[in-house]
């Protein structure tokens, strides 16, 4: 008798699982097709919204007669939509108030503008090796932000493209900076970039670039080439170097004194970073000339700026890239050539706290019946990290500007001019801060 009832236990355990498999067969069948009704009444692309909500807050006493402290906030807000379609296509678009500091119901910014859109481009993939960009495009640059500074804000409307191959990779792009009256060639500024890069280690690489803008603003017109050679190497584990050899040619009908332009150029930089500690000592020599007729890049063309030093007024930094920013210069000081060496030093003191210092000389520039000295500026900061998304910056900053110092809106078509009066120094000291949520 227990025999049999062994017997009869164990085949209804037997069927007992049979139906526990079927029953688990049947709900997984009811998840799947769950799974793909949410999938159907989902979009086919996924969205995000990165973005920048920006305060900058300031105090400056720029050392000009007749005139007070510059005391302000101004608010800068970005705000992204980003949309991928698939691995192959995506877009962004970038909307931003830009430098607003007044408001009672809608804000405007400083030069009376609203919203505005910074980027706005179509991201495609052709191919596994091939990337292209077209519309309102961020353009890449490989030299320090020398030539150009996406950072800054160089959106043109371009059709970039790059291209990965097997023993090299290749950058380009086609931009139109201005176009005004369509039927009008006089009035408008196109801009042709390649970049070549190679690998001939895992220490090395090399960057090749060649620029060329044809600027045409009545009645000045005619054509403006860079060339740059950049080498990255890693000399250990904690040290870095990048040298930058470059040229340029303009040529002289976009000039008032109808001479050729033409420069070499040389930046080095040597980077060290350890356990929570970096600094970098850069050193440059652009070559110039009394008329202005010295190394120039784009940006001389354009009146835009970018980031390619260390220090807070001489050469901005993001958190001093603002209201105070008229005596920043480029690297070739607007073709009356300059050298400069600049060193900085950052340390991570914990996790929500880094501190940041720099120094930069600037000078032997051969500016018209001026010095050679251009300025001397300095800057300290605390960077507080308040929150993941929330961060607080506060900082002084210190330069010495003489004479021989021409600012980056000055431009150089035509001509340029200084910023400063002939024998002139002004003492300018700036505390500041910026309280940015970035997400």
């Amino acid at each position: 008798m227990k025999i049999v009832l062994i017997v009869l236990a164990i085949f209804e355990v037997v069927f007992a699982s049979e139906d526990i498999n079927l029953k688990i067969e049947s709900l997984q069948k009811q998840i799947d097709a769950l799974k793909e009704t949410k999938k159907q009444e989902q979009s086919e692309y996924e969205i995000s919204f990165p973005g920048q909500y920006r305060i900058n807050f300031y105090s400056v006493e720029n050392d000009r007669a007749g005139e007070d402290t510059q005391n302000a906030a101004r608010a800068r807000i970005r705000q992204n939509v980003d949309i991928e379609f698939s691995d192959q296509l995506s877009s962004s678009i970038r909307f931003q108030l830009n430098h607003t500091n007044d408001n009672v119901t809608n804000a405007n910014d400083t030069a009376g503008n609203g919203v505005q859109i910074r980027h706005g481009y179509i991201a495609y993939k052709p191919f596994k090796e091939i990337q292209l960009r077209a519309g309102l495009v961020p353009v890449e640059e490989y030299h320090h932000d020398l030539l150009y500074s996406k950072g800054w804000g160089y959106n043109p409307f371009a059709l970039e493209g790059f291209h990965n191959f097997d023993t090299f990779a290749l950058h380009y792009f086609v931009a139109s900076l201005r176009e005004d009256d369509e039927t009008t060639r006089e009035d408008d500024i196109i801009q042709y970039q390649a970049d070549l890069f190679t690998k001939p280690n895992t220490g090395t690489k090399f960057t090749l670039s060649t620029t060329l803008l044809d600027v045409n603003e009545i009645p000045y017109s005619g054509k403006h080439l860079n060339i740059a050679l950049n080498l990255n190497y890693k000399l250990s584990e904690h040290l870095d170097l990048d040298t930058d050899i470059l040229y340029s040619s303009t040529q002289k009908s976009l000039f008032s004194h109808g001479k050729n332009a033409e420069g070499l150029g040389f930046l080095a930089k040597l980077k060290y970073q350890r356990d929570g500690f970096s600094s970098s000592l850069l050193v440059t020599h652009m070559q110039g000339d009394d008329e202005g007729r010295g190394f120039l890049v784009p940006m001389s063309f354009t009146k835009t700026n970018s980031y390619w030093g260390y220090t807070g007024i001489v050469t901005v930094m993001p958190q001093t890239d603002t209201g105070f920013d008229g005596d920043s210069i480029h690297v070739s000081n607007n073709g009356y050539g300059m050298s400069s060496v600049q060193l900085n030093a950052s340390y991570k003191v914990n996790d929500t706290t880094k501190l940041y210092g720099a120094f930069g000389w600037f000078g032997n520039t051969d500016a018209p019946q001026r010095g050679s000295d251009v300025a001397i500026d300095s800057v300290v900061m605390t960077q507080l990290r308040l929150h993941k998304y929330l961060g607080l910056d506060l900082g002084v900053a210190y330069a010495r500007i003489y004479d021989g110092l021409s600012g980056y809106s000055k431009g150089v078509i035509g001509q340029t001019n200084l910023n400063n009066a002939q024998n002139e120094t002004r003492d300018k000291l700036a505390f500041y801060g910026r309280l940015q949520l970035e997400f």
